[in-house]
């Protein structure tokens, strides 16, 4: 099990005061530490007490269909880049473990019991995260 103390660039940039690049860090925290919600909360609890981040107020942002959690999952992640709140950063976190933790992925060409499947859940994540970062810069 992950402890975030492991994510070394989300304790540089809580150390270098870096906002953005903290709530940035924090989405790909919930990925890192797979869904793990301690351990996420300890990392938010440590960023909010040892640097200038906060969340902020909610405000209600619409999600297209909130019956296709994968949909929801992508969309939720981008509204925090407009609306940085720790209900919409909860739910974001309930979301991934409804979809993501458990989620098995099969391979045609790699056998089932292949043993890196967190892995590469983890990479197709931070692959989506990413790009949901890119598209927030680009909108920005």
């Amino acid at each position: 099990m992950r402890n975030f103390t492991d994510n070394k660039p989300l304790l540089q940039n809580i150390q270098n005061n870096d906002i953005k690049e903290i709530k940035r860090i924090l989405i790909d925290n919930i990925f890192f530490l797979q869904g793990n919600r301690e351990e996420i909360n300890k990392a938010i609890r440590y960023a909010l007490d040892k640097s200038d981040f906060r969340f902020d107020e909610n405000k209600d942002l619409e999600v297209s269909n909130i019956n296709d959690k994968e949909r929801c999952f992508s969309e939720e992640q981008f509204n925090l880049g407009e609306n940085y709140s720790e209900e919409r950063y909860n739910v974001l976190v309930d979301l991934y473990n409804e979809v993501y933790a458990n989620k098995e992925y099969i391979y045609e060409n790699e056998p089932a019991t292949d043993k890196n499947k967190v892995a590469k859940i983890v990479a197709v994540a931070v692959g989506v995260g990413i790009t949901v970062y890119i598209l927030y810069r680009i909108l920005d």
